[in-house]
């Protein structure tokens, strides 16, 4: 046996590689030949194949085969070294690679590698690469690269990178870093980084980082960084940071920093600081800080240092050290040391220091060292410290040290009422301790001292002033009245 496997690739060697001399034992184009022949159906066993027409059936090619351009090969082709030819349809194995200068149909197996110059269509695998220069429509495995240079509509599996310059529409695996360079429908999962060059619609997935370019549908997540260069529909989640260039409506989350260029309708979340650009519907919640660039239509924002809406509220805002709303709010408001808020309220402020409101608080204020608004506080006003307005108050008001403003109508309790104590009434010029500020009072006033220059009511105090009243009547201790 070992004679005559000899005597076979002697006879190889002795046919001329540069013509197409064969023995073929062949009826009509059918049977076996043995040597360079251009065109057989059947077995054909070549030494080193050269100027390859057509060859349907099984080819066999022990050394390293030359440059092949017309070479169409269907059925079987194994070469020692590797399978080389125009286009390859079938079963292509071999010892170290398989190329073709144009597509690839069917199953490709290269030691080193599989080239394919044109589309791959069905699976090419190598310990090297399996890379196709059209399209990947199909699977192809390799340990250190895979993918198309153009579009993968499959999967592509690979030890290093998995990369389908054009779209994917399909998987893209790595242990290394695994991206599409136009958009990717599918899965895009890597070691290290995994990214979507323009949209993405499903999971990108990336150890270290993910990123995609323009927009997402599904779910982005990077171990430190992930970001969307467009729109987010889905969640974008980042180990420390995440980022959506525009709109999002979904959720996302970082373990440092999150923002949001545009809108979004979700959640968003950082572990020291997330933002909102523009409007936000939905819960805005980080560590340190947490803010939204215009409105707060129907949501949260919640920090344990600052929170601030730039613009309207609908919704709860709480600050650990401050919160603060731009223009309206209608909702609660909540800072440890500050809650403040720049046209009107209404709904409830808190805060252990101060409550501020620029124009009118409709609702209930509680604060530690005084509420103040810049014109009217209609509801009822809590304070340890003093509770103000430009304009008038209405209801409750009950402060530990004063209660002023230049009407009030309702019930008033402080040490003073109707007097500003440390020249605190600052539309005022006067830099008086004491500055009576009470015009008109209307209902029940209780105080050590009580103050108006019109009183309609009783005061209860150890000295109550009615301007209106008889000159007598109108300083009087313990009681006063005006009907």
């Amino acid at each position: 046996m070992r004679h005559s496997i000899a005597l076979l690739v002697l006879a190889l060697q002795a046919i001329p590689i540069h013509a197409a001399e064969s023995l073929d034992l062949a009826i009509r184009g059918w049977g076996l030949s043995l040597g360079n022949s251009s065109r057989i159906n059947g077995l054909r066993i070549n030494f080193v194949d050269h100027d390859v027409e057509r060859v349907t059936g099984v080819n066999l090619t022990l050394w390293k085969a030359r440059r092949n351009p017309d070479a169409l090969i269907r059925g079987v082709s194994v070469g020692l070294v590797g399978p080389y030819a125009r286009r390859l349809d079938g079963i292509a194995l071999g010892g170290v690679y398989t190329i073709t200068e144009q597509d690839m149909n069917g199953i490709a197996f290269g030691g080193l590698g599989v080239d394919v110059g044109g589309n791959l269509n069905g699976i090419g695998a190598g310990i090297g690469g399996a890379i196709a220069v059209g399209d990947l429509n199909g699977l192809a495995v390799a340990g250190i690269r895979s993918g198309a240079r153009g579009d993968v509509t499959g999967i592509a599996l690979s030890g290093g990178l998995a990369v389908a310059e054009g779209d994917v529409d399909g998987l893209l695996m790595a242990i290394g870093g695994a991206w599409a360079k136009g958009e990717a429908a599918g899965l895009v999962l890597a070691s290290f980084g995994a990214a979507a060059g323009s949209d993405a619609s499903g999971i990108v997935l990336g150890g270290i980082g993910a990123g995609v370019g323009e927009d997402l549908k599904g779910i982005v997540a990077g171990g430190i960084g992930t970001g969307v260069g467009g729109r987010a529909n889905g969640i974008v989640l980042g180990g420390i940071g995440a980022g959506v260039g525009q709109d999002l409506t979904g959720i996302v989350a970082g373990g440092i920093g999150t923002g949001v260029g545009g809108g979004a309708n979700g959640i968003v979340l950082g572990g020291i600081g997330a933002g909102v650009a523009q409007d936000l519907t939905g819960v805005v919640a980080a560590i340190f800080g947490a803010g939204v660039g215009h409105d707060l239509n129907t949501g949260v924002a919640l920090s344990l240092g600052g929170t601030g809406i730039g613009n309207d509220a609908v919704g709860v805002i709480v600050g650990g050290a401050g919160a603060g709303v731009g223009h309206d709010l209608r909702g609660a408001i909540a800072g440890g040391i500050g809650a403040g808020v720049g046209h009107d309220l209404t709904g409830l402020a808190v805060s252990f220091v101060g409550v501020g409101v620029g124009h009118d608080l409709t609702g209930v204020a509680l604060a530690g060292a005084g509420v103040g608004a810049g014109r009217s506080i209609r509801g009822i006003a809590l304070s340890v410290g003093g509770i103000g307005a430009g304009d008038e108050l209405v209801g409750i008001m009950m402060g530990g040290v004063m209660v002023f403003a230049p009407e009030v109508r309702g019930i008033a309790v402080s040490a003073v009422n109707g007097i500003t104590v440390g020249g605190t009434y600052l539309p005022g010029d006067s830099q008086r301790w004491f500055e009576p500020v009470n015009d008109r009072f209307t209902g029940l006033s209780i105080g050590l001292i009580n103050y108006s220059r019109q009183l309609r009511g009783v005061q209860l105090g150890l000295l109550n002033f009615a301007g209106n009243n008889p000159p007598w009547a109108r300083l009087l201790p313990f009681v006063n009245a005006h009907f």
